[in-house]
């Protein structure tokens, strides 16, 4: 079987052949036989295949060094865009001056938000209701007080290392606290509260206002309580260290005197009369700088009044310190008896 390049081959020799004895009848001299090499048959085209890798970057040598060749971009110039972006020959561009007017605000803003937050912190205190600290102290003022010999220790040390400025009445009230938790009166706190009193005036108020706010609750304490806060405040009375003011906010009468209040008044003079005796402390009462303390406690506004306070204190043993009511109870019922005969004449 002849081959498709055997054929090709034998058709060219004849027109080789061919075209010889037509040259050769025209007298003209036959050209070269031409080499004619048959090329073989194209090998089919393949698809291309897809890098796998990315294009490795082109290198450079330095001084021996190889580096890898860095491409810069090209900054675009401003292109020529009419009458609108030019002015006077040049570009007009803002050069971020449009930026800096978009931005100034959002600055301002933030900075204004800065300065608050800094004002509020400064100014922003945090309240602890919690009372933790007051807790605290409590305790040091017990453990102050439990550990010292005598009470000129105990007030030294409280002063020196515990007092602050602003905590003088939650020392007062801790130790009318203390006081009232003892089984039965210890004097240790009834000489503590006198130094107190007379080393600062702050201390004498705060036990003046403890002894008003004391007298209003007393209903809600109990027997051994209410001895050993009478007590305190008897020695303070009976030593002067606080004022006898604070005896202005008791009164005497059915409607206004309860069960404890009575009590209070009887523990409270008797106390009294054991320390100063009856002459003296009838003194004091007599004393007419020192009646705005006593019309509470002995009254002389009504007769009704000034015959329960005449009773009560005859019944606690203390009928001498009413000779001034007494006196006085006889007068208004002359006069009442002068009315009456002038009404009836």
């Amino acid at each position: 079987m002849i081959s498709p390049n055997n054929k090709i081959q034998t058709s060219l020799n004849d027109i080789i052949k061919a075209d010889k004895r037509q040259r050769a009848s025209q007298g003209k001299k036959p050209c070269s036989e031409p080499h004619v090499k048959l090329q073989a048959a194209p090998k089919p085209l393949k698809a291309p295949e897809k890098p796998s890798k990315a294009a490795p970057v082109p290198k450079k040598v330095k001084n021996g060094c190889v580096t890898k060749k860095t491409f810069k971009p090209a900054i675009q110039k401003p292109q020529n865009i009419g009458k609108r972006g030019f002015q006077g020959g040049k570009p007009r561009f803002n050069s971020g001056k449009t930026k800096k007017k978009q931005w100034s605000g959002d600055e301002d803003e933030d900075e204004e938000a800065d300065q608050k937050l800094a004002e509020t912190s400064q100014t922003q205190t945090i309240i602890d209701h919690t009372e933790q600290h007051m807790v605290a102290f409590r305790r040091k003022v017990y453990l102050t007080m439990q550990s010292s010999l005598d009470f000129q220790e105990a007030a030294h040390k409280l002063l020196k290392n515990h007092c602050k400025a602003g905590l003088e009445r939650e020392l007062c009230y801790m130790v009318v606290d203390c006081c009232a938790q003892e089984r039965t009166y210890n004097r240790f706190f009834g000489l503590l509260a006198e130094r107190f009193c007379r080393l600062k005036k702050e201390f004498q108020e705060s036990f003046e206002s403890s002894f008003r706010e004391t007298y209003e609750i007393i209903h809600r304490f109990d027997i051994t309580k209410l001895r050993n806060v009478v007590r305190l405040y008897s020695h303070l009375l009976a030593t002067d260290a606080i004022s006898w003011t604070v005896l202005s906010g008791v009164m005497m009468s059915e409607d206004d005197m309860t069960s404890a209040g009575r009590v209070f008044v009887k523990m409270m003079f008797q106390e009294l009369t054991t320390a100063w005796g009856v002459a003296k402390l009838f003194q004091r009462i007599s004393d007419p700088t020192m009646q705005g303390a006593f019309e509470g406690l002995f009254p002389r506004d009504n007769p009704k009044n000034t015959r329960f306070a005449i009773n009560f204190y005859t019944l606690i043993g203390l009928g001498g310190l009413t000779v001034d009511l007494r006196e006085h109870l006889t007068k208004v019922k002359k006069r009442e008896m002068k009315l009456n005969e002038q009404g009836w004449a």
